[in-house]
């Protein structure tokens, strides 16, 4: 049972939650009543940058932050994740921010994995679960719009950025993109949504239930909220679950019943796998891709049974009840076939990830001796860390412990872990893990661009980005043409 919510936010070196590294972190604790907790004072830290990656140049111009301040003043990696560990695991705490289930909740686990501590205990151990504010938000500005006020994009279509919907309501948000800043600003529009539309808020929050999701999408359409349709759509539409994706129960593949399956129903599999995972951009002239969506039932995802979606809500949204019920009997009376050829597109299985720090999905969960072992680590002394190696029983952590002592206490790594670990930094920086993150010589030229378009107020920080990624370069051997340099960086 929630007894508490932590809102909580980070500001990362990057956009990939599974590879960047946060430089800030913050949190308050809240009552039911969305009122801050007293004695709970909140808690903004710097962490120190990584050593290991290099800070994307737009991150580090949206966050502002200055990478010399958080060497500075930050506490280590390992520390931000034992604390935050601690808080989100307190029990009956719900934690949640702004865009929390696609972005931070990510960076708690990965950061959770990277630290030997439970990755996944916070979102369903002791009465703890983890949510988000966002897709609250977008479900009220398409279903129960009243209350708030929805600031829009210059083509009209709604903004669920907070820097624009905290300020439309009421919030001086002008330090947006500092960690507290954003936690404040999600509690105020939190507190607003939860007066506004009490109904909704509650439903919404029931849906951290599983089994509360699979009851809605299974059998019946229902309507879905989510980023990933259109804005001009309001971000909702009605669906209907046409295929289970292999190997995860927890996972459905859905049809966005706004349009007609027809053309699906009768498509090969080639011509489905073209028409769904290609840019549209990239197809021929005249085709559309076809509109299915996954849906991750233990995501807390905003689903809602169609009796939400009346003849105002519909007209409002554009959407034609008329067609979509003619749309879901064409996809529950025909679409079996198309069932089993969405799950042989779908049952192609990503490569494991090779490096331990991007494995957390890369085989079964930590076994309670293994995490036994990782929680024993803090209270090691930094020369005998190695000696737990040797007791792991998963690779995963055998190589996370390398990373461990490196990023903390590189004066006790020997000549060979110290050389796999230069080894391992210098094929990251020239092979990045993730395809938002920088190939070395590219993030040489856009750093450098970056300080030299530069306002003022900006290139301060962009400049000691630039000299912590070149110092991190230097360490493996790698070291930018001379072309490359900012004309006003002082480097």
């Amino acid at each position: 049972m929630t007894t508490s919510y932590l809102i909580y936010d980070f500001e990362t070196d990057g956009v990939d939650p599974r590879t960047c590294r946060p430089l800030q972190v913050a949190w308050q604790r809240f009552d039911m009543e969305l009122k801050p907790i007293e004695g709970e004072d909140p808690v903004s830290l710097f962490i120190q940058p990584a050593p290991d990656r290099l800070p994307h140049p737009k991150a580090i111009e949206v966050t502002g932050i200055s990478l010399a301040q958080c060497a500075a003043e930050g506490i280590s990696d390992a520390e931000a994740f034992r604390r935050l560990h601690d808080e989100v695991n307190r029990p009956g705490t719900c934690s949640f921010g702004w865009n929390t289930r696609r972005f931070d909740n990510e960076i708690l686990r990965f950061g959770f994995w990277r630290n030997f501590l439970p990755s996944y205990d916070h979102e369903s151990r002791q009465g703890c679960d983890a949510w988000d504010a966002i897709d609250l938000a977008r479900a009220a500005c398409a279903l129960r719009p009243d209350g708030l006020a929805w600031p829009t994009n210059e083509d009209g279509t709604p903004s669920f950025k907070l820097d624009k919907l905290a300020p439309a309501n009421g919030f001086d948000h002008s330090d947006a993109h500092d960690a507290m800043a954003d936690v404040s600003a999600t509690a105020h529009i939190a507190t607003l949504l939860r007066a506004s539309a009490p109904k909704l808020w509650d439903f919404a929050r029931s849906l951290r239930n599983t089994e509360t999701v699979r009851s809605i999408v299974t059998g019946s359409a229902f309507v879905h909220v989510s980023s990933r349709i259109p804005a001009a759509d309001l971000c909702t539409a009605p669906f209907a679950v046409a295929a289970r994706t292999p190997g995860r129960k927890n996972e459905v593949i859905a049809w966005n019943l706004r349009h007609d399956p027809s053309e699906a129903l009768d498509a090969d599999e080639h011509t489905l796998r073209r028409r769904i995972f290609t840019r549209q951009d990239d197809l021929c002239d005249g085709e559309t891709r076809f509109n299915v969506k996954k849906i991750k039932l233990n995501a807390a995802p905003f689903v809602a049974p169609m009796g939400v979606l009346g003849e105002h809500e519909a007209k409002r949204l554009g959407v034609d009840l008329d067609s979509m019920n003619r749309h879901h009997a064409s996809l529950r009376d025909h679409g079996a076939a198309l069932g089993k050829r969405l799950i042989t597109i779908h049952d192609d299985a990503l490569p494991p990830r090779t490096d331990p720090d991007d494995a957390l999905y890369g085989g079964a969960f930590p076994s309670k001796a293994d995490l036994a072992i990782g929680r024993r680590i803090p209270d090691t002394a930094p020369q005998d860390l190695h000696v737990l190696e040797r007791q792991f029983h998963d690779a995963r952590f055998t190589g996370l412990l390398l990373h461990y002592i490196a990023r903390n206490h590189p004066e006790c790594l020997s000549d060979l872990p110290r050389a796999t670990w230069i080894q391992r930094t210098h094929d990251r920086l020239l092979d990045p893990p993730s395809r938002d993150d920088l190939h070395w010589d590219d993030w040489c030229v856009e750093m450098a661009a970056a300080i030299d378009a530069a306002s003022p107020e900006t290139r301060p920080v962009l400049q000691t980005a630039y000299i912590h990624g070149l110092q991190i370069g230097a360490a493996v051997g790698l070291t930018p043409d001379v072309a490359r340099q900012p004309n006003a960086c002082g480097t």
